[in-house]
């Protein structure tokens, strides 16, 4: 399983992996490629699993930092 995408963070590039679902398998989430840190973008659940935060969708979108280049 692939990461959709990565944003920057610091010096860090966490992936970001949707699964627009309300619970995320555990599962599938030993498939996504390995980087250090990764977001797993959920329709409704929220956990914290070792390197992996999954939390809804709409969350994430909220506390992304503003800056000039997001829109």
């Amino acid at each position: 399983m692939e990461i959709d995408a990565l944003i920057k963070e610091k010096d860090e590039f966490p992936g970001i992996k949707i699964k627009y679902q309300n619970q995320v398998d555990e599962r599938k989430l030993k498939q996504i490629t390995p980087v250090k840190r990764y977001f797993v973008l959920s329709k409704e659940d929220f956990s914290r699993r070792d390197q992996v935060m999954i939390l809804p969708v709409d969350l994430f979108l909220a506390l992304l930092s503003v800056s000039e280049k997001n829109l």
